[in-house]
């Protein structure tokens, strides 16, 4: 974010710019599910855990990376 100025400079200079506006947006779901939904949940309730964890997992001893050549 920039201020008024700096954008006003920016434009006058010919620089490449991107203006961004945003809003806030009002939740309003009163947490039931949709019934188009509901067939497809129970079709893949295997899937969906009943509980989760609300912590990240711990750290394993393998960490896979991908080692990118230029």
């Amino acid at each position: 974010m920039i201020s008024a100025i700096k954008l006003d400079q920016e434009l006058k200079n010919d620089a490449p710019h991107m203006i961004l506006a945003g809003r806030e947006v009002v939740k309003t779901s009163d947490g039931t599910i949709p019934p188009e939904v509901t067939p497809m949940i129970d079709k893949f309730s295997d899937v969906f855990s009943e509980d989760l964890s609300n912590k990240l997992p711990s750290i394993r001893d393998i960490q896979y990376t991908i080692n990118l050549v230029p």
